[in-house]
């Protein structure tokens, strides 16, 4: 399945992504959690990132780039102004705190593992390479008037008596106050109600909160969301093969994909196909909608969960780069306004 929302996801890395699997540095290392830390180096690392974020606010480039490591520096290289734009986004000077680690090492480039200590359906562990023998790690939330939460994770390390951001990561936490691991959920019981279209949908939306900081974060449930997505995709072999040219009501249409759709309401399946009808002929375009309905309720079953299902027309197929003409409907009375 295609998956396509109305949120932007942007991810940036700007230090190596080091996988726990294959590293063997030898040493120990120490670690202390939220109010276990120094109450004075809280109070600094707080001002620290309050700077940072102010300084994203008005886009002050020389100063974020103040704020960073030289290693951290030479790899953002020239890309400073689209950093900064992409970070802006997402962020906002006023955040929580939600996550707060400091760790002494016995040695530079040490692995560790820090478990999040939340709920059990949300419980996850932070793991990379600390390229300093004392690090502080953070992860900042936002409050956001969208559906869509961000959090930024942001990792310090100490250079003599000063601290660097080696790492700074942005990534989507929420859609509608769920986690990935809350839709994942939701995914299994559609799939436990053969309601397979429906967990397929849950599970497209699960994949897009899983990962928000690439392989520094891992939920407790995501190896279990790939085992399970293997035999999802097993069941969708047979069912979402697209393009889809088929003929229904003695009309051909062509059902380019099945995907999320996100609106104020909620998350609705979107079912995207190409029209050859001129879209100021409502009346023959509404055949074909009911056409493509006939068929797709033949076929698919969402399970009752949603509220409605859109149908979005297409005059040409969309190449993702050029701007195409698109005709709605909604098999639902009381549907809300796209």
């Amino acid at each position: 399945m295609k998956i396509k929302h109305t949120f932007s996801l942007f991810v940036l890395i700007i230090t190596p992504v080091v996988s726990a699997a294959f590293d063997l540095s030898l040493g120990s290392s120490h670690s202390q959690r939220d109010y276990e830390i120094d109450g004075k180096l809280r109070a600094h690392i707080r001002k620290l990132n309050d700077d940072l974020l102010r300084n994203i606010a008005l886009g002050n480039s020389d100063s974020i780039t103040s704020m960073l490591s030289e290693q951290t520096k030479t790899l953002l290289g020239t890309n400073a102004p689209t950093f900064i734009n992409q970070l802006k986004s997402t962020t906002t000077p006023n955040y929580k705190i939600k996550l707060q680690y400091y760790t002494k090492s016995s040695a530079e480039g040490m692995m560790v593992v820090l478990p999040s200590g939340q709920t059990e359906a949300d419980a996850y562990s932070l793991q990379m390479k600390l390229m300093n023998k004392e690090s502080y790690i953070t992860i900042l939330e936002f409050n956001s008037a969208s559906n869509s939460r961000y959090s930024l994770l942001v990792v310090y390390g100490k250079y003599s008596e000063n601290w660097k951001i080696n790492i700074v990561h942005v990534g989507e936490t929420h859609i509608y106050n769920a986690s990935g691991p809350a839709y994942f959920g939701i995914c299994k019981e559609q799939f436990e109600a053969g309601h397979i279209e429906g967990a397929t949908i849950m599970c497209s939306v699960a994949s897009e909160l899983m990962w928000p900081f690439k392989d520094f974060l891992q939920y407790k449930s995501a190896s279990e969301y790939s085992s399970f997505m293997k035999k999802l995709e097993v069941k969708n072999g047979q069912l979402f093969t697209f393009p889809l040219r088929v003929n229904s009501n003695k009309m051909p249409i062509e059902i380019l994909d099945i995907s999320p759709h996100f609106m104020e309401e909620g998350i609705f399946p979107q079912v995207s196909y190409l029209s050859k009808i001129n879209f100021k002929d409502t009346t023959s375009l509404r055949k074909e909608f009911v056409a493509a309905k006939t068929y797709i309720d033949s076929i698919y079953n969402f399970g009752p969960s949603f509220k409605s299902i859109l149908y979005r027309a297409y005059s040409k197929m969309p190449d993702g780069n050029s701007p195409v003409e698109t005709f709605g409907f909604v098999d639902e009375k009381n549907a809300p306004n796209d």
